[in-house]
């Protein structure tokens, strides 16, 4: 039995045959026919980007918006493929410009999802809501896509530069968020997308002139959140940029990591390098866990990390009065061969007390402190001060010096 005419129309429409399909719609085939998923020869005409075929189809009074079973519609379609040229036949044929599918997805939502340049700059001259937002979470090429994306965030997260430039001509709500609370600035620091983020960066200078309702700043959590996701990224621009404008350079995380901390644990080099150079940075705050950036840098087993640190936040080792420096001789620390360390402090510091059990034993702590101040390195305990003092004719030196995680251990 051969073919009907409706699924021979099909046919010669989803090949690009013009000639049979004006043939086929003359001896009285359905332009209506679909097949058993909902198709239609005009959906499947503007899947595959023929042209010709969808006018002859839109000729023969086919029906411009009739979806799917998922919702895509012709435009729908024709624009997640990058078909300008069937974008424009159909919305010259006044196709609904903002027709969404099941998840709330619009032809504009995911012409900019695919990078498709023209087919986003036709949907938005034909007045394609900019703002809309996805539904539900989706997924595309192995990456998650949140709930509440816009067309922004989507271009932004893919990285299609053209496509994002051609979005802010129409002034988009920057503050737009997704279900995890990114807005689109977060979501190009989180990716390294160095030139997008500049776009996004100098659209946002320039809002107040824009027509559209001036959009909602953005709160100091929201600006200390996006400098964190930049030092993870290792953007350096961007972190340089936001704490110049004054975002607080003490933000932690729920670690109490701090920027350095950050910095370490994803190995971006220049990056601590431009931070350590920040006096508004501070290199020995601690961590949940009494890590300083060093100590951090040391047990991840950094090679470099620790020498960049160290030579910021070394000190030369003060000589001082015995009475600068406070023993608790109650709190022994050590007991070696020729010393005894105690808990003390110093300039209001919790710090280990070296001093000689006798004094023979000042020529071993001698030869200690020499280690100390000629090997300048961050694998060696680190010599704050000396004081000297004569109790009955016998000499007897006391060497401070703390290791970097003694404040959280002797405590």
């Amino acid at each position: 039995m051969p073919a009907s005419l409706g699924s021979q129309l099909y046919n010669a429409a989803c090949d690009g045959r013009t000639n049979d399909v004006q043939r086929l719609l003359k001896e009285g085939a359905d332009v209506h026919w679909a097949n058993e998923n909902g198709v239609t020869a005009l959906f499947i005409a503007a899947y595959n980007g023929h042209d010709a075929v969808v006018k002859t189809l839109l000729g023969a009074n086919a029906a411009v918006n009739e979806a799917v079973s998922n919702g895509w519609t012709p435009l729908y379609i024709a624009a997640g493929n990058g078909h300008d040229a069937v974008v424009k036949t159909l919305l010259d044929a006044n196709a609904a410009v903002d027709q969404a599918d099941s998840d709330g997805a619009t032809p504009l939502m995911i012409a900019t999802l695919c990078g498709h340049l023209e087919a986003t700059k036709r949907l938005l001259d034909a007045g394609a809501d900019v703002n809309r937002s996805l539904q539900v979470n989706d997924s595309y090429e192995g990456q998650n896509i949140l709930a509440g994306a816009t067309p922004l965030l989507l271009a932004v997260q893919f990285g299609h530069i053209d496509v994002t430039r051609a979005l802010l001509r129409h002034h988009p709500n920057l503050p737009a968020t997704d279900a995890d609370g990114n807005t689109a600035l977060a979501m190009a620091t989180q990716r390294g997308h160095t030139t997008i983020v500049r776009l996004l960066q100098e659209h946002a200078s320039n809002t107040p002139s824009a027509p559209p309702t001036p959009p909602v700043p953005a709160t100091s959590k929201a600006k200390e959140t996006e400098l964190m996701q930049a030092v993870v990224a290792g953007n350096v621009a961007v972190t340089t940029a936001l704490l110049d404008q004054g975002v607080d350079s003490r933000v932690t995380n729920e670690h109490v990591d701090g920027l350095l901390h950050l910095a370490v644990r994803h190995g971006h080099t220049q990056l601590l390098q431009m931070l350590l150079r920040r006096p508004d940075v501070s290199s020995v705050d601690c961590n949940n866990d009494g890590e300083t950036p060093l100590v951090l840098a040391i047990k991840l087993r950094h090679r470099r990390f620790p020498h960049q640190i160290y030579n910021v936040v070394h000190q030369i080792a003060d000589d001082v009065p015995e009475t600068a420096i406070q023993i608790n001789a109650n709190a022994l620390l050590g007991d070696g061969g020729f010393g005894y360390v105690h808990k003390g402090m110093y300039k209001n510091e919790l710090v280990a007390v070296k001093s000689a059990k006798y004094a023979a034993g000042a020529n071993d702590l001698y030869a200690e402190i020499n280690v100390m101040q000629t090997c300048n390195s961050p694998y060696l305990l680190e010599l704050k001060a000396c004081g000297e003092e004569l109790l009955d004719d016998a000499e007897k030196l006391r060497i401070l010096s703390r290791r970097f995680d003694l404040a959280t251990n002797a405590a």
